[in-house]
């Protein structure tokens, strides 16, 4: 028999009881659908965090700390800067710390205190194009440093209690080389901003500077590393090498693996269970298959009298099987597409504002629906080998007695 022909015969054999044949196109929808919903919630939700992640801070940098509870090393700090700047995959690594004092800044103000950051040179002269530290004791500040504090000739006067004479106070004098254009806290992410939502005044001195002014008054406590990897490839071996320094890691990009790796075993329980309810389908499947079968016992024998092939009934079942997986398959397609869009709009009704700029938590992967679609037909087919076995064996001639 033609293959067209077949396909004729097998579409013809569908259409006579077409009740039995749309529960099990329905089956196979149900199956399809189910398993498209699950993973796509997934999917879209976790492209979208992890966009969201990867927008809001540079996936390459990686921040590490030694933080200690007593005075820091300011020369050893320094001596670990230039040693995270020689380890392969960095692309360039800065150093800062805040810096405590027990004293004042005279002319201020302002009831805010402020801050003052110890950063490695290098690193401040690249804060802002043009603004360079050009004094022995040049610093940069911000511009809410310039509000809070009265300055004269540029200078900076710390007042600081006498380590070596109670009662009495020494003065640090620092010259502002440049006012930063920006507010922000570079490199220190606990400068945080205050009820108006504007920065505190802040101090950027050189950290080599620091080294020399150091007393029991004027001292870093502990050093954060601002590291950039030139590419994704080296960050697990930086992030080791680090380790390795004695030095506490935190990277955008751990947090991406471990989302993805969340994310990964939510797919997978999620298409673990739509593919269960897909083989529920599929036994649904094969019991109608098997009906069929039953019913259509004597013109199975009529066809084995006049010399039908084996190969050729077998071949009749599966392209029935075949039908009701790709038919199965567009209405699944299609009922997607509808629960997608129910999902979504449920979604925005009530959460009225964006979650991670997510305007629909839904979405369908071509790729996923083409991979579904042939795990929906193979499983069709499978289901349908008891009924094409079942259709091979028949005798021929009890199915004629029966008829």
């Amino acid at each position: 028999m033609r293959i067209f022909d077949l396909l004729k015969r097998a579409w013809f054999n569908l259409m006579r009881n077409k009740s039995r044949t749309l529960l099990a196109v329905i089956s196979a929808a149900i199956g399809f659908a189910s398993i498209m919903i699950m993973i796509s919630v997934t999917f879209s939700v976790e492209d979208k965090v992890i966009n969201k992640f990867i927008e809001d801070s540079d996936i390459l940098t990686i921040n590490a700390n030694k933080k200690e509870h007593s005075k820091l090393d300011v020369s050893l700090a320094l001596d670990t800067l230039k040693s995270i700047r020689n380890i392969n995959g960095v692309s360039s690594a800065a150093a800062a710390g805040i810096v405590e004092y027990d004293g004042k800044i005279s002319n201020l103000n302002s009831s805010d205190k402020p801050f003052i950051v110890a950063v490695d040179k290098s690193s401040l002269n690249k804060f802002e194009k043009d603004k360079i530290i050009r004094n022995e004791n040049g610093v940069l500040v911000n511009k809410s440093f310039t509000k809070s504090v009265k300055i004269f000739d540029n200078n900076i006067n710390i007042i600081l209690p006498d380590p070596a004479k109670p009662n009495k106070t020494t003065e640090l004098q620092l010259h502002i080389d440049e006012t930063l254009k920006f507010d922000k806290a570079y490199l220190i992410d606990s400068i945080y901003k205050n009820q108006n939502g504007d920065y505190p005044p802040i101090i950027y001195l050189p950290m080599e500077l620091t080294d020399k002014i150091i007393n029991k008054n004027f001292f870093m406590k502990y050093c954060d590393y601002s590291i950039k990897a030139k590419d994704i490839k080296s960050i697990d071996y930086i992030i080791e090498e680090l380790k390795s320094k004695g030095l506490e890691t935190k990277a955008i990009y751990e947090n991406v693996k471990s989302i993805k790796k969340t994310f990964y075993i939510i797919k997978a329980v999620l298409g673990a269970l739509g593919t269960i309810t897909l083989i529920v389908s599929a036994f649904g499947t094969m019991n109608i298959m098997n009906m069929a079968v039953i019913e259509r016992k004597k013109e199975i024998g009529i066809i084995k009298a006049i010399g039908t092939k084996l190969s050729t009934i077998r071949r009749l079942f599966i392209a029935e099987a075949f039908y009701i997986g790709v038919i199965g398959s567009v209405l699944g397609m299609l009922l997607s597409y509808i629960l997608s869009a129910i999902i979504n709009k449920i979604f925005r009704i009530n959460i009225p504002f964006e979650v991670f700029d997510i305007k629909s938590i839904s979405t369908l992967p071509i790729l996923a629906i083409l991979i579904v679609w042939v795990i929906t037909i193979f499983i069709t087919l499978i289901a349908s080998v008891s009924a094409v076995n079942k259709a091979v064996k028949t005798d021929t001639l009890s199915a004629l007695r029966e008829g």
